[in-house]
């Protein structure tokens, strides 16, 4: 069913406005316009930032563990290490 509403109304299978599609579609091609608002329904990522008026890493990384949240470390130029983290999977 959402297959066919991905082809026959593109805007409804892939949840955009009617007038955005029809704009995507006639810019590029129905195909292109298809692979943009799959990507478009991506979710993005999650990431946390450590509060370091409240905690560190050395005392958040272990409770995560025990929360079984998995995650990956993330480097910035304008924060500080060990500090923003990319959520892969949590709790609510």
């Amino acid at each position: 069913m959402l297959a066919d509403l991905k082809t026959g109304q593109p805007h409804l299978g892939y949840s955009h406005p009617d007038w955005l599609v029809a704009r995507w579609q006639r810019r590029w091609s129905p195909g292109q316009a298809a692979m943009l608002m799959e990507w478009n329904n991506t979710p993005p990522k999650t990431f946390a930032r450590v509060n370091t008026l409240k905690t560190d890493a050395g005392k958040l990384l272990p409770r995560w563990r025990d929360e079984n949240v998995e995650y990956d470390f993330v480097r910035y130029d304008w924060v500080a290490e060990n500090l923003l983290f990319e959520l892969k999977s949590h709790p609510p």
